[in-house]
């Protein structure tokens, strides 16, 4: 994300470059008015989606394989694409796409993800959350994917 970041050295910049990306690739959709679970007072646009993209850009840009951010119980984050992702993407659009993906929610029925304004308000919180965490607890998943919780 790094390389995103200083690559464009505004912010305004930044945020239509990511709204450039998320429009050309059809997963990325505006939130809609809906009844039950999703009812929103707006629609939240594509432009929503890539300024928040931004501002966890701006948050999280020294964060990486070189510097992660890391507990007291030694568990490190790494805020960046994967290989996979970024040979396939190039390195630009999954450096969007990751950023996009923190602050989107995934519609399972329609495939697609949209605006989520829980991840938005939590955002700025990932790095407190792990170095206050006082408590962990590992599962491990049916796939055998071990998971580590800080609480």
């Amino acid at each position: 994300m790094k390389f995103f970041y200083n690559k464009y050295d505004n912010p305004d910049k930044r945020v239509d470059t990511i709204e450039l990306v998320i429009s050309k690739d059809p997963i990325y959709v505006e939130l809609e008015k809906r009844d039950g679970f999703n009812k929103v007072g707006k629609i939240y646009t594509l432009k929503d989606i890539a300024v928040c993209a931004q501002n966890f850009t701006e948050l999280y840009k020294d964060y990486d394989f070189d510097n992660p951010i890391e507990s007291k119980f030694k568990e490190k984050i790494y805020l960046q694409p994967d290989e996979r992702h970024i040979k396939r993407e190039g390195r630009k659009n999954a450096g969007i796409k990751y950023a996009a993906h923190f602050v989107t929610a995934s519609d399972d029925k329609k495939k697609k993800r949209h605006y989520d304004t829980s991840k938005i308000a939590n955002m700025g919180i990932i790095k407190e959350a792990l170095e206050r965490s006082s408590d962990r607890r590992k599962t491990e998943n049916k796939q055998g994917e071990l998971r580590v919780y800080l609480l």
